[in-house]
């Protein structure tokens, strides 16, 4: 039910697309941060103390990227109508996502 509401929303503001694509990007680079980390703790020896990237900047960023991006995908919602000839339509995609293809191979 949230996948469905949630592709909704990409079919009908696809800037937002880009948004998302962001903050997995974001995602990526705390996620390299605390591998390095644990690494340093765990192989050299480092004290696992202070965070190279602390939460609290985190959070922020992630906030900071949800707000200006949808502020963005919001106020600009469909660049030309060419978009959306290539993309499924949010019905094709629920039923694609909640296994109700009709397709019998």
């Amino acid at each position: 039910m949230l996948a469905s509401m949630i592709v909704r929303l990409l079919y009908r503001y696809p800037q937002i697309e880009s948004v998302a694509y962001i903050l997995v990007g974001w995602i990526g680079v705390k996620l390299i941060f605390s591998t390095y980390e644990m690494f340093s703790a765990s192989k050299l020896g480092r004290p696992l103390g202070r965070h190279l990237l602390p939460p609290w900047l985190f959070w922020a960023a992630m906030v900071l990227i949800i707000t200006i991006g949808g502020w963005y995908g919001f106020r600009h919602p469909k660049v030309s109508a060419s978009l959306d000839t290539d993309r499924p339509s949010p019905e094709e995609v629920s039923q694609s996502l909640s296994g109700e293809d009709d397709a019998s191979s």
